[in-house]
């Protein structure tokens, strides 16, 4: 009768939105794959939660209806996550193909006891921190969820890839701005015309994304 008291280990993730717990992953589940659905009104908060690791938490945003989410917990301790929005409670895998839904791709992270600390990818590049994945072009409907590693508050961006669009970019030093051009333009302006540098430095901002195996198409 005592076994039925016997507490089981404790979980290596737990996911929860707006507090409430979607789902969890012991150590005899993995490598394995969650894909709960949850309908969500504006500016909701996923939370990936590992009990003896920080919290990742990611604002939603102003997107509403039904969250179809994936995570993955790999062999090594590697988490992703990411979700599909549409109005379905149903999941249509070819929903975000054909542009009728959106989705967000979050920040990898690996849990703790991983051979990798998350620390030790700061500063690298979107394919070593997993956002983007060699051979693929992340689709102009997929936001990246992504975390900042000094307030630890959640930030989104949008990718578009340009690799046979005949432009070129210029970068500011002094300010968070990008000038695109083309590059068939007889006459280019100089950057330094549209972008003044400012008094105080621009801070080098570098946000830690580990590289893991590409996830399946959601």
């Amino acid at each position: 009768m005592f076994d039925i008291l016997r507490k089981g280990p404790p979980p290596l993730l737990i996911v929860r939105v707006n507090g409430t717990e979607l789902c969890h992953v012991l150590e005899k589940d993995i490598p394995c794959e969650k894909t709960p659905s949850h309908f969500l009104g504006s500016n909701s908060t996923l939370q990936l939660v590992a009990p003896n690791g920080p919290a990742h938490v990611h604002d939603l945003g102003a997107d509403s209806g039904w969250f179809h989410f994936s995570i993955r917990v790999h062999t090594n301790l590697g988490c992703q996550a990411d979700c599909v929005i549409t109005q379905a409670e149903h999941f249509d895998p070819s929903a975000l193909a054909e542009g009728k839904a959106s989705g967000i791709r979050f920040q990898p992270f690996f849990l703790p006891g991983a051979t990798v600390h998350n620390s030790e990818l700061s500063g690298k590049g979107l394919f070593d921190r997993g956002l983007h994945f060699s051979g693929t072009v992340t689709s102009g409907n997929v936001l990246l969820s992504c975390e900042c590693e000094h307030c630890k508050r959640s930030f989104r961006i949008r990718s578009y890839h340009s690799g046979f669009s005949s432009s070129g970019y210029f970068y500011s030093d002094s300010a968070s701005t990008l000038l695109r051009l083309a590059t068939t333009s007889l006459a280019v302006p100089l950057p330094c015309r549209t972008l003044r540098p400012t008094s105080s430095p621009r801070r080098k901002q570098n946000y830690p994304l580990p590289q893991m195996a590409r996830p399946t198409d959601t």
